[in-house]
């Protein structure tokens, strides 16, 4: 995270390495069949040669933003969803 308080912006880096791109079930309704895009992290689980594994939600993203994620090379999923 890198803070830069002369303009007040917070930014956020995320890799695809460190990260997945979801389309799922939005669990802040849990109630609902709301869908919404996410990035997951990725966790690593190459030291017992398997795939990597889906982590929790960090950040939740707009249709553009999921596009932009998508053409810059994030990983995606959709988990149930039609995107």
């Amino acid at each position: 995270m890198h803070i830069d308080n002369s303009n007040t912006r917070v930014s956020f880096s995320f890799t695809p390495a460190t990260h997945f791109l979801v389309y799922g079930k939005d669990s802040r309704f849990p109630n609902g069949e709301q869908m919404a895009w996410t990035l997951n992290h990725r966790i690593d689980m190459s030291y017992k040669g398997k795939d990597d594994q889906l982590g929790m939600e960090i950040i939740y993203l707009t249709e553009q933003e999921a596009e932009a994620c998508k053409k810059a090379g994030f990983s995606y999923m959709d988990m149930g969803g039609t995107s």
